[in-house]
């Protein structure tokens, strides 16, 4: 029989008499990530050992799912499991391996090009401005940027950018169609809107590129100085980075072989509007680690604060993980949509 205070806690119970808490509702612990046993942080530490084989059976499908992958499992701040299988360098191309002699093993501290998960940093950048006072979400965009009222864009506000439903287009190219960074940066100011704002979800790099130059015109940094400086740096995330030096090379994952570089991608960012624009952007071109990554996540989990490091207020993170665009997409979810709509991988990876 169920205690009577269990009982009141329970969803079912909570469901009749008052409102769930949002799930994101937390207050911070000041906990630090740490080495734990599987039991001690309530996972199965068999189902935990069943993982290497998932990953083997990607790696020696044909084609390979993927070339190698580091795995990290963590639960109430403790890491459970980390595991690394396969390559960080192999292949030359789709379907021509590299001479053994240059094949990099993945390792647990494999250094990953972390594509779009670099628009969490810069969204996260983004909210520290506004929890100083320095922007607000309703400002507009083009009164930070104001070229970026062209076409008319001078509605268009700082949590549609967020949010993705702006009316930008996904991307545009600006490798081919612009010759230096200053007409890249132009284009993307004044790019011509597919929709009007607030009536479509469409997910976009360009509205993640322009919060970054609202991070760097505020700051008065660059984007990768002020997320070192102010996110990565006091989380103690040494091993996450715009542009890798090259002495890192050893330790870091290819992507795939591209036409318009000419080799496979190891070493510098694989989206090819971020290399344009200096391998600095704010919608690609970080790297990390599986165990920095944990400890962003833990960050978020936490309230905004990992170990003594605070990085937002809980109020913030909170905001973060609200759906402030359920009137736009109705009942779709927009990641899926824009899974549906995201073009296939390479047949094999590097």
């Amino acid at each position: 029989m169920t205690p009577p205070a269990r009982a009141a806690r329970t969803g079912r119970d909570q469901g009749r008499h008052e409102p769930h808490p949002h799930p994101w509702a937390r207050r911070s612990s000041g906990r630090s990530l740490r080495e734990a046993t599987p039991d001690a942080v309530g996972l199965d530490p068999e189902v935990l050992d069943g993982l290497p084989a998932i990953i083997r059976a990607g790696l020696e499908n044909d084609p390979p799912r993927f070339a190698g992958a580091a795995l990290l499992v963590a639960s109430r701040a403790g890491i459970a499991y980390e595991h690394a299988d396969g390559h960080a360098l192999r292949w030359q191309d789709a379907r021509t391996e590299l001479p053994r002699d240059q094949w990099i093993p993945a390792r647990t501290d494999t250094i990953f090009d972390l594509a779009s998960i670099t628009k969490i940093f810069t969204a996260t950048a983004v909210m520290q401005h506004v929890e100083q006072g320095l922007l607000r979400l309703e400002d507009r965009v083009a009164d930070h940027l104001p070229r970026f009222a062209e076409n008319g864009k001078g509605e268009v506000t700082v949590q549609q950018l967020l949010s993705h439903v702006g009316g930008l287009p996904p991307f545009i190219d600006l490798v081919s169609a612009h010759p230096d960074l200053p007409s890249r940066l132009d284009a993307v100011l004044t790019v011509r809107p597919s929709s009007p704002p607030g009536t479509a979800y469409v997910y976009s790099d360009l509205g993640l590129i322009a919060l970054g130059l609202i991070v760097e015109t505020l700051s008065g940094q660059g984007l990768d100085e002020y997320v070192r400086e102010h996110i990565t740096a006091p989380l103690g995330m040494t091993e996450t980075m715009f542009n890798p030096p090259a002495e890192l090379a050893g330790r870091i994952a290819a992507t795939e072989h591209m036409d318009c570089f000419g080799y496979p991608v190891h070493g510098h960012v694989h989206d090819e509007n971020a290399f344009s624009l200096g391998g600095v952007a704010g919608h690609a071109g970080m790297f990390s680690t599986a165990r920095d990554l944990a400890v962003f996540a833990q960050m978020f989990l936490d309230g905004g604060r990992c170990g003594e490091a605070r990085i937002l207020e809980a109020d913030t993170v909170q905001d973060m993980f609200t759906d402030r665009i359920a009137g736009v997409t109705g009942e779709e979810v927009p990641a899926a949509a824009w899974a549906r709509s995201s073009p296939p991988g390479p047949t094999r990876p590097v």
